[in-house]
C-alpha cells in the first residue's frame, strides 16, 4: 500500500501571495503535498518555501 494513503489527513492554509508558487511547484511535480505541509507552522499555515 502507498505509505501516502496511511498517513492522517493533512490541512493546510495557504496565503494568497503564496498560492502561485504553491500551485507551480505541485503542478509540475517540483515538490508534493507533504513538503508543502511540512513548512506550515503548527496552525497549519503555510510559511513559505524557504522553511522547506
Amino acid at each position: 500500500m502507498d505509505q501516502h494513503f496511511t498517513q492522517p489527513r493533512r490541512t493546510l492554509r495557504l496565503p494568497v501571495h503564496w498560492f502561485p508558487e504553491v500551485s507551480a511547484n505541485l503542478s509540475i511535480g517540483n515538490m508534493d503535498y507533504a513538503q508543502v505541509a511540512d513548512a506550515a507552522d503548527g496552525s497549519g499555515t503555510f510559511l513559505g518555501l524557504d522553511e522547506c
